[in-house]
């Protein structure tokens, strides 16, 4: 029986190209898409009228703020940790929330992205500076 070895790659990239482009169907991880321009693209994307999504899950936490700070409230405070946190930009609102209520609490962005890490770490020392 003579089985064909699969290549070797010098980068996990080419590797999940190679995958990737070779399967059925084919695919591509969307990590490969979050750099710089990446980023800013998707950021555009968010401001159209087409994705609503942003505007109405802003508006859900903008309307339940109080809410949501009393069910995270707590003697030993709490950790927020958001997964996909992108720009920021609906979190910041419960954000100041809580520091103006003046809760113990900290926060903890996770993104695919290490551009918008940065930029979003950038952003909140500078609007938020009591932040942890």
């Amino acid at each position: 029986m003579n089985k064909t070895m699969p290549p070797q790659f010098k980068t996990d990239f080419a590797a999940d190209v190679f995958h990737g482009l070779t399967s059925y169907p084919k695919k591509l991880s969307s990590k490969y898409f979050y750099d710089e321009k990446g980023d800013k693209l998707f950021q555009e994307i968010m401001q159209l009228p087409e994705y609503y999504l942003t505007g109405k899950e802003y508006g859900i936490l903008d309307n339940n703020k109080e809410q949501i700070a009393q069910k995270f409230n707590s003697e030993k405070g709490f950790d927020l940790i958001e997964l996909g946190a992108g720009d920021g930009k609906k979190t910041k609102l419960l954000l100041k929330h809580f520091l103006e209520q003046d809760l113990d609490f900290r926060y903890l962005p996770v993104d695919i992205s290490q551009n918008v890490l940065s930029q979003l770490t950038t952003s909140l020392e500078q609007e938020l500076p009591g932040l942890s």
